[in-house]
């Protein structure tokens, strides 16, 4: 196709650009450096207590999503895409959801989509908050946001690494950058729970 080459050569220069902005961006969020955590508690789908190491399933490595619970259409887009790819993070990291729901709603909503990673409820926990990923509004409720946090185990003990948030046009679901190439990419749009 004519120009196709030289466009090519345009987008790639880009997509340098972007990497070396990338570097720089996760460069910041580990600029703090580790900071130790508690070895949290949290419920997994039973009712049964699961702790923060136990999430390492191994590893010395975790990665946590924070997950809004079922009533977020756009945090259930991010669970729903990252589920088919929870073998590759095992094989790398722990790699689970904490959710705000209690143990059975979250349970019941997880399974009804056929999430593939482990999910618990931090709802008897500050675990969330600790982590940056709610507060207490004006109004006394409190707001969740969703993202990740990452881990690392030394000795037994547990230290925070970096963290990003999740929001439309991100780099973790594959929905937002592809939607961008569709003609009319300014067409409004927002994920559903269910289509059916």
């Amino acid at each position: 196709m004519y120009g196709h080459t030289e466009i090519q050569k345009k987008i790639q220069d880009k997509y340098d650009e972007i990497a070396a902005l990338r570097k720089e961006q996760v460069a910041i969020a580990k600029s703090e450096g580790l900071s130790e955590v508690e070895n949290y508690s949290f419920k997994d789908k039973n009712g049964n207590v699961v702790t923060l190491l136990d999430m390492f399933q191994g590893h010395d490595e975790l990665i946590v999503i924070h997950n809004m619970g079922k009533s977020c259409p756009y945090c259930t887009l991010w669970a729903d895409g990252l589920s088919s790819s929870t073998p590759h993070f095992q094989n790398r990291c722990g790699f689970a959801l904490v959710s705000p729901n209690d143990y059975q709603t979250m349970s019941d909503f997880a399974a009804n989509r056929d999430w593939k990673f482990p999910y618990y409820s931090g709802a008897e926990t500050s675990f969330i908050s600790d982590m940056g990923f709610s507060h207490q509004t004006e109004d006394g409720k409190t707001r969740y946001t969703p993202g990740f946090t990452t881990f690392l185990k030394k000795e037994a003990k547990i230290y925070r690494v970096a963290c990003d948030l999740f929001g439309p046009g991100d780099l973790f679901s594959p929905i937002w950058p592809m939607m961008d190439m569709l003609h009319h990419s300014d067409k409004e749009w927002h994920p559903k729970v269910s289509y059916w």
